[in-house]
């Protein structure tokens, strides 16, 4: 589809259209939440039933297997066999930018793209933890990564198969493919800022806000200067493999390690201890490593102009009042934005009032 209308619209239109648009792809992400949370609820209501007549199904789904199968399962069916065609449904006739000329990455700048937002995770993820930290001293309570919790207890092949392959694609179906194709067609720069502000919203809690926002403008900067989709989705599934796949591997090195004394370590001829403290090492390095070459990667490409987008085909200047309507004062983003930041708060302050519950019980 041709970016044809811009050609008549000037500024102040296409800043009324673009704020539609934003208020649109919002509002269809919050629509999708709400009917993935009730969808959920349900399916639990149909387990508790499901009890009645297939005795012994809660014991089951307690054993490694049961669970990987209910998660795995309720995972695809919850979000993206219920909630994807929801999204597709209530943005599929909105314009969008023309895709049909895209750019190629070579090979090693699609390399060095994996090390930096790969590294660029791992930063700020290490910002997110002393935030986090922060919150628990001051409020007395341990915040967790609610995703990050899921995933350690999975198989590898579960995470593998639903977090690693199918995730990314539903998710850059979303955040990549629909917002800045639709809100790239007016602005492509807001595009990119929105779409991986409304990526870290989606999420649902401080630790992932963080992080998946700042990998966000990553994936949404490639896909918004090649208009090639299968570049967001081989990221973001690097970005997922390197976020759960080797601490998974290490988790349990660690587990062992951390019971023992380091004198108990450095003066062990066991053979695991010897394995785990390999392990653990190889883990340090490859994160440590992703951390420093990824960050000079990154800041290189900042300081180097590396992330300036050209203007898309027939857009206009929108007036800067004009695009702080489209950021914050439209009702799609709103909403969006009050549900999110509730559902945050809420994973905070909920050890804060079981901990009050606890001591009035």
């Amino acid at each position: 589809m041709e970016n044809t209308n811009l050609q008549v619209l000037d500024g102040r239109a296409a800043g009324k259209a673009c704020k539609k648009a934003t208020s649109k792809c919002n509002m269809a992400v919050l629509i999708y939440l709400l009917v993935t949370t009730f969808a959920a609820l349900v399916l639990t209501f149909v387990l508790l039933f499901a009890e009645l007549v297939i005795p012994g199904l809660s014991e089951f789904l307690t054993t490694p297997l049961g669970y990987n199968l209910y998660v795995g399962i309720f995972q695809v069916l919850i979000m993206y066999v219920i909630g994807y065609p929801v999204f597709h449904v209530m943005t599929k006739n909105l314009e969008r930018r023309d895709t049909s000329v895209k750019d190629n990455l070579k090979f090693f700048e699609f390399i060095k793209l994996v090390i930096g937002i790969v590294g660029t995770m791992y930063i700020s993820s290490l910002v997110a933890g002393a935030i986090t930290d922060v919150i628990n001293a001051q409020l007395g309570i341990v915040v967790e990564d609610a995703t990050g919790e899921l995933v350690s207890n999975l198989s590898i092949w579960t995470t593998i198969i639903v977090f690693v392959i199918i995730g990314p694609i539903f998710e850059e179906l979303i955040f990549r493919k629909a917002f800045i194709d639709i809100i790239g067609k007016y602005n492509i720069r807001l595009a990119v800022f929105i779409s991986a502000a409304a990526f870290a919203l989606f999420h649902g809690n401080i630790t992932q806000t963080i992080y998946t926002f700042a990998g966000g403008l990553i994936l949404s900067w490639v896909y918004a200067k090649t208009k090639n989709f299968i570049y967001p989705v081989l990221l973001h599934m690097a970005l997922n493999f390197f976020g759960t796949v080797p601490s998974f591997i290490a988790s349990d090195s660690y587990d062992r390690l951390i019971q023992m004394t380091d004198e108990e370590i450095a003066m062990s001829t066991d053979p695991q201890v010897l394995q785990d403290i390999m392990i653990l090492n190889g883990y340090n390095i490859l994160v440590y490593g992703f951390i420093l070459f990824g960050g000079l990667i990154i800041l290189s490409m900042l300081l180097g102009g590396g992330f300036k987008l050209k203007k898309e085909e027939g857009e206009v200047k929108i007036p800067f009042f004009k695009k702080l309507g489209i950021l914050f004062f439209n009702w799609g983003t709103f909403l969006f934005f009050i549900y999110s930041v509730i559902v945050i708060v809420y994973a905070i302050i909920e050890p804060v009032l079981t901990k009050m519950l606890e001591s009035a019980a």
